[in-house]
C-alpha cells in the first residue's frame, strides 16, 4: 500500500473508490485534496470532523490514523476549545 503518491498507474482499476495497482498489487491513497481542504478550514473542533467525515477508508488502512484523529477531537472537547 503506497499512501500519498500522486499520478494515476499504467494497470491501475479502482475498487471501491480506491485506486489499485495490479501490477504491484497495492492499494494508493491520496491524501493532496484532502490537505488542500484542511488548510482552508480554520482551526476549530467543526474543522477537525469536517476533516476526518472526507475520509473514506472501507479496508482499515488508516484506522490508526483515524483513531488518533478521534482521540485528538475527543481532547479538545474535554478542554472545551473552540
Amino acid at each position: 500500500m503506497l499512501l500519498g503518491v500522486e499520478g494515476n498507474t499504467l494497470n491501475g482499476r479502482k475498487d471501491l473508490s480506491l485506486n489499485w495497482d495490479i501490477t504491484s498489487d497495492a492499494f494508493i491513497l491520496h491524501f493532496d485534496r484532502l490537505v488542500m481542504f484542511a488548510k482552508d478550514l480554520p482551526l476549530n473542533r467543526r474543522s477537525v470532523l469536517r476533516v476526518v467525515a472526507k475520509l473514506y477508508d472501507p479496508f482499515g488502512f488508516i484506522s490508526l490514523l483515524l483513531t488518533s484523529i478521534k482521540f485528538l477531537f475527543q481532547d479538545l472537547c474535554e478542554m472545551k476549545i473552540n
